[in-house]
Order: structure tokens, then C-alpha cells, then sequence
């Protein structure tokens, strides 16, 4: 998706997880700490880092997926979910296991290479 395109879903994920169980599964508000984080990132992202999918979850957190490969077994699987006092990073090699990382600071840069070791350069 375009930079564009992913700032037009944060602000509908904003309008979404403003109100107390928000998912019909009595889901805290989203903190604005990580509406402001998850809209830094993004807009600091270049369009070919953009990631291809943006989800709310019902732990506090904003997630964000790169996704390649044609089938379930092959390709590779990114996922970061941006909390308040960390971004959680998650690899999925599907032929080779999966890494889960608890990266450093809030910063498109620790995204940024993630993505490039392990999406863009595959």
C-alpha cells in the first residue's frame, strides 16, 4: 500500500479504537501514544518500506505486515506491533522457522531494516 493509503487507515483505526471494546470483545481504547508512534513511522517510511497491511489489536498495539511468496510454505512473513514502550518484531521464514525480536526504540529506521534483511531482499 501507498504511504498515503496507510495514513488513510491509521486515521480509520484511530476513529475505529477511540471508545472502550471497540471489538465487540471489551477491547481497551487504543492509547494515543501509539496512534502518534504508529503515524511517525509511517509517515517516515519511504514508499518502498510501506508495509502492506495495518491492523488495530485488543492488547494496546498497532500491527503492521510485509508479505511475500505464493504459497503458505515458501516466502517470508514480517510483522511489528507497536506498543507504547516497545515495537515487538516478528520473521516468519516459512522454510526455515521464524524470529521473534523485541526491538529498540520507535524509530522507522529499526522497521526500515528489517525489512530490507529480510523482504526487499529476497
Amino acid at each position: 500500500m501507498s504511504r498515503e493509503e496507510n495514513l488513510n487507515t491509521l486515521k480509520e483505526i484511530y476513529d475505529l479504537t477511540r471508545e472502550k471494546n471497540w471489538n465487540q470483545y471489551d477491547a481497551p481504547p487504543m492509547p494515543e501514544t501509539v496512534m502518534r508512534r504508529t503515524f511517525d513511522i509511517i509517515t517516515e517510511l519511504d514508499e518502498e518500506h510501506q508495509p502492506e497491511s495495518i491492523h488495530p489489536t485488543a492488547i494496546e498495539s498497532i500491527q503492521i505486515e510485509y508479505e511475500s511468496g505464493s504459497t503458505p510454505n515458501d516466502g517470508i512473513y514480517l510483522e511489528f506491533n507497536i506498543f507504547k514502550n516497545h515495537i515487538q518484531g516478528y520473521v516468519h521464514l516459512r522454510d526455515k522457522g521464524f524470529k521473534n525480536d523485541r526491538l529498540l526504540g520507535f524509530t522507522s529506521e529499526c522497521i526500515k531494516k528489517y525489512v530490507d534483511e529480510y523482504y526487499l531482499s529476497k
